[in-house]
């Protein structure tokens, strides 16, 4: 995202000096020819001899570390605070890669500017610094965090870190758990949240540095952090009288009172208090019914793809249940080793023993803890790249403007309100089309009324306001979209979810803006 003009002025010095996300890696150790981010394994072991110039404690010829996060708005987030790094990020465990042939890993024991100490099969191993290829430090992720898996040979992956340890990184890519083992895996670089971000530098600020607190306000915006910059440009208001800042806070407030937060504001005078308007909020005259967790866990039951499964756990009970309930169907075995056996087999089979034994009433039980690849290419490639941001907007279908075809859009990133859209979209009906069409998918009316209407068969309305979405210039978009609902389950199943699309049922106009009243309720 651009950073606003003033800023760029005001950080141009770090945003030069920090161009890359990535931690910085020193220069090679001097007794070791191979590059740091690079430790290739044919490289041969450093001599045990003493080099003849022993470097300094702080000189740069340490081996590179991992496990600081990938902060794409490092220059911003150092610029604001203007502090040193988080000691908090010190090393709790680390994998070392000592020659080519030894490696090893433990918890760090005792650590110094030219040694390190770690706990190794019981034992305290001691290491010099300089004499190592490669000091990796393994990481602990929050649940769901982001980062990036560099591999020795150079290629990289970006996913949701599940785990780090001696044996291996498990990532979550698109979907699917995918183990790495150590012997490939150069270390992971955990991504930072926008929230983590906001309160680091929020720490970091004096209350009498308006200069900085301003540009934080800018950063929350651009962020679409529009809540916490409306607590942080009315904080600052209460200490300074800043234009700029009553300007922004004010395209704030009106941002929020299209997503239902707030109403909108206006000032009185230069340097007024804001006053607020007498509309109705939209929050309160919009649906707000969403999905459960468990109708959530449901559909990805149902749209499980065994050529691509996710993650799937069963518990002992609901195989004990299964088993007793279908004793006498041939697919289940009929010794007690046979049914033993059913305990430890891979949950997958497992699922795909239900489906073939048609036990439903079980399939509720079934804990499908990733995204199944149909509902991931969902997520990614449709409800976050261009529904909610095209077509759930205040002014279009996430607003009182949409007609009959309603869409959630706050917390969109909220999976009971991706699963919502979902099924409305899969049964909504506004006329003989389908809104998604799975016998012709290019005739789906999300695709069509997607298209410049000098190319769609079904044109979207002529209304103030719409533009394309798969233009020219994204024709991906439009090719990731049909391959979405081409990879949704065949034949269709019914969910057994009970929810219906919602309708609008709005009050008279003048109510809601202050007009004439209409002739009546939109349906």
């Amino acid at each position: 995202m651009p950073l606003h003009p003033a800023a760029t002025i005001l950080l141009m010095p770090l945003l030069v000096a920090m161009q890359s996300p990535a931690p910085p890696a020193g220069p090679a150790p001097p007794v070791e020819p191979a590059p740091p981010v690079e430790p290739a394994p044919p490289v041969e072991p450093a001599s045990p001899a003493a080099p003849s110039e022993e470097p300094a404690a702080d000189d740069p010829s340490e081996p590179p570390t991992f496990g600081e996060p990938l902060d794409e708005d490092a220059a911003i987030e150092e610029a604001i605070i203007d502090s040193a790094a988080d000691s908090s990020m010190a090393p709790k465990r680390v994998y070392l890669i000592v020659d080519r042939l030894t490696e090893l890993g433990g918890p760090v024991v005792r650590e110094s500017a030219d040694e390190i100490t770690i706990l190794h099969a019981g034992k305290e191993k001691t290491f010099p610094k300089n004499r190592l290829i490669s000091l990796v430090t393994m990481v602990d992720p929050m649940p769901g965090q982001h980062g990036v898996l560099r591999m020795r040979d150079g290629t990289t992956f970006r996913g949701i870190v599940i785990s780090d340890d001696l044996d291996g990184v498990v990532m979550e890519i698109t979907g699917i758990r995918t183990p790495f083992p150590r012997d490939r895996v150069l270390g992971v670089v955990l991504e930072d949240s926008d929230e983590a971000k906001y309160a680091r530098m929020r720490a970091h600020i004096p209350a009498q540095d308006h200069v900085r607190r301003l540009a934080l306000c800018r950063w929350l915006f651009d962020r679409r952090m529009y809540r916490e910059c409306l607590v942080e440009v009315d904080a600052l208001l209460e200490d300074f009288n800043i234009g700029e800042a009553r300007r922004l806070r004010t395209t704030v407030a009106a941002q929020l009172a299209l997503e239902e937060e707030v109403e909108p504001t206006e000032f009185a005078g230069d340097g007024g208090r804001p006053i607020r308007s007498g509309t109705i909020p939209l929050k309160d005259l919009l649906p707000d019914r969403l999905l459960s967790a468990e109708d959530v866990n449901l559909i990805r039951v149902y749209e499980i793809d065994f050529r691509r499964p996710p993650r799937i756990a069963i518990a002992p009970e609901t195989i004990r249940t299964l088993i007793e309930e279908n004793a006498a169907h041939p697919s289940i075995p009929s010794t007690s080793e046979g049914r033993t056996r059913l305990f430890r087999e891979d949950p997958v089979e497992l699922v795909r023993l239900m489906f073939e034994l048609k036990a439903r009433e079980l399939y509720p039980q079934i804990d499908v803890e990733s995204e199944p690849y149909a509902l991931n290419l969902f997520r990614q490639r449709v409800h976050d790249a261009w529904l909610i941001g095209n077509c759930a907007t205040s002014r279009c279908h996430g607003g009182l403007d949409g007609g009959r075809f309603f869409l959630h859009q706050r917390n969109s990133r909220d999976e009971r309100v991706r699963f919502t859209n979902l099924l409305i979209l899969l049964r909504l009906r506004l006329g003989p089309q389908p809104l998604v069409n799975f016998d012709r998918p290019l005739e789906s009316l999300i695709i069509q009324h997607g298209l410049p209407r000098t190319e769609a068969r079904f044109p979207h309305p002529d209304v103030p306001g719409w533009k394309p979405v798969f233009t020219n210039a994204n024709q991906r978009l439009l090719a990731d979209s049909l391959r979405w609902i081409e990879s949704m389950y065949q034949p269709r199943p019914e969910y057994p979810v009970d929810y219906e699309p919602p309708i609008l049922d709005l009050p008279p106009k003048r109510d809601v803006e202050g007009g004439e009243p209409d002739a009546g309720p939109t349906r």
